[in-house]
């Protein structure tokens, strides 16, 4: 185990530990959560079996736990049995997340989410006694003591870094992006993902993808929606076919298109012969193209960025590019209009990618991915199965159709679902949908960042 936080109940063992796993891209185990899978729920087993028979239980899942690789948060009473806390002796480095007993009152008081079998049964008094008495034995067995009282989680896992710095270049991992440099895929890979991850630009979003499946890269990030083109179907045509693919998580980042010249031609840009891009941004440029440059020639590249870095190797050509600002920095271009796109508010979804087994606990789960396919021959089916999210009065954000490229007129539906309040109204959802003879693959279940 690389490191392993320790901690009172309410001290955001959880939450922080979840914040170092994703900055370092290791995986967080959390033993309550494995306890749970073991032996079948904490408190159960707690009125079943007692105190005792439980800290057994904990104790050999921690001894087994000793060997893999990542972050383990503990229960709060690890340190209680001095089985346990020889153990942790062998382990390093053991950090003890301090909080005062008022403040892990109130956060415990405040959490509906997490069952506590030792705190939801005793008043503030007893609890006071209980932290009390734990106190010295975190102490004991702490290689270093974070205080998390009037501080944010993230503030917490930065002191965390700061203080073993060796943690950031231990497992490096490796993202593979629509390349080249330059590109929106690269700025929502630098400001989507932590900074530690070595990124590797791709020429093509199937080159992304291959690099993925066959492990040579960890995750990747690819445009999968814009506000003005809609939906990148090389990213979503490709992931139907793909089983061991998974979306993590989701980035949303706005996007400025600038129309870019090599300094040489600077000043006579309106008598560029071609312009180049990707086709998304010439399609989420057309107002300016048909405006400004009526008589233009097209020419459709690989990414936008690519459209910057062949211009700057035809230096002799008066050739114009769509692409980010970014671009023009990374390849030496001038700027020859700011901002063309059709939209003002203009954005594309990033999908963060990882391979099945993989998660990053960061962000809270908003949305789950889905993609659909029906019988073609039942009279009103795509009704029938849609109608098992709306009574249920779950939100679906988008609903499209993509051919199957198997025989005309079949057809997939790609999925966005809103996550409900209960997760059971989804899964119901999803076992009526199957009872219709629909066949469901998922996605993923992650959360979204809004860049600004």
């Amino acid at each position: 185990m690389n490191l392993t936080l320790i901690g009172f109940m309410g001290a955001g063992k959880s939450t922080v530990g979840a914040l170092l796993g994703q900055r370092l891209g290791i995986p967080v185990h959390d033993l309550d959560t494995l306890l749970e899978e073991k032996i079948g729920g904490i408190p159960a087993f707690f009125d079943a079996f007692g105190e005792e028979a439980f800290r057994r239980e904990e104790t050999k899942l921690l001894q087994e736990m000793k060997e893999e690789e990542g972050i383990l948060i503990t229960g709060g009473g690890i340190v209680t049995s001095k089985l346990s806390q020889e153990v942790l002796a062998e382990l390093y480095p053991v950090i003890y997340l301090h909080t005062s007993a008022e403040t892990a009152f109130q956060r415990i008081t405040l959490d509906e989410e997490n069952e506590r079998p030792l705190a939801d049964s005793q008043p503030f008094d007893e609890l006071v006694e209980l932290f009390e008495f734990r106190q010295p034995l975190y102490e004991a067995s702490a290689d270093f003591t974070v205080d998390t009282d009037g501080s944010t989680p993230e503030k917490v896992a930065e002191t965390i870094l700061a203080e073993f710095p060796q943690f950031l270049h231990l497992h490096p991992k490796k993202l593979g992006f629509l390349g080249p440099q330059g590109s929106f895929s690269e700025e929502a890979a630098r400001r989507g993902t932590p900074e530690e991850w070595e990124k590797l630009p791709y020429p093509q979003i199937t080159d992304c993808l291959v690099a993925l499946d066959s492990g040579k890269v960890d995750f990747a990030i690819l445009p999968v929606e814009n506000t003005i083109e809609g939906s990148v179907h090389m990213t979503v045509d490709s992931l139907f076919h793909m089983d061991s693919v998974k979306v993590l998580q989701e980035v949303v980042l706005p996007i400025h298109q600038q129309l870019l010249v090599h300094p040489a031609h600077q000043n006579e840009w309106k008598k560029a012969r071609k312009i180049l891009s990707h086709p998304q941004a010439l399609a989420q440029s057309r107002l300016f193209i048909e405006q400004e440059l009526p008589q233009i020639q097209e020419e459709i590249t690989t990414s936008t960025a690519a459209a910057a870095q062949f211009i700057a190797e035809h230096p002799e050509e008066n050739l114009l590019a769509i692409a980010p600002l970014s671009a023009a920095e990374v390849y030496g271009l001038a700027v020859a209009e700011k901002n063309i796109q059709d939209l003002a508010v203009n954005q594309t979804r990033f999908w963060l990618l990882g391979k099945d087994g993989q998660t990053l606990d960061v962000l809270p789960p908003a949305k789950i991915s889905l993609i659909l396919t029906m019988p073609n021959d039942t009279p009103g089916i795509l009704h029938q199965a849609l109608s098992c999210f709306a009574w249920r009065n779950i939100s679906l954000s988008k609903i499209e159709s993509r051919p199957m490229k198997t025989t005309l007129g079949e057809y997939f539906f790609l999925l966005d679902v809103l996550l409900p309040k209960k997760a059971v109204l989804i899964e119901n959802a999803l076992e009526e949908i199957e009872l219709l003879g629909g066949k469901i693959k998922t996605l993923g279940t992650y959360g979204v960042e809004l860049l600004k």
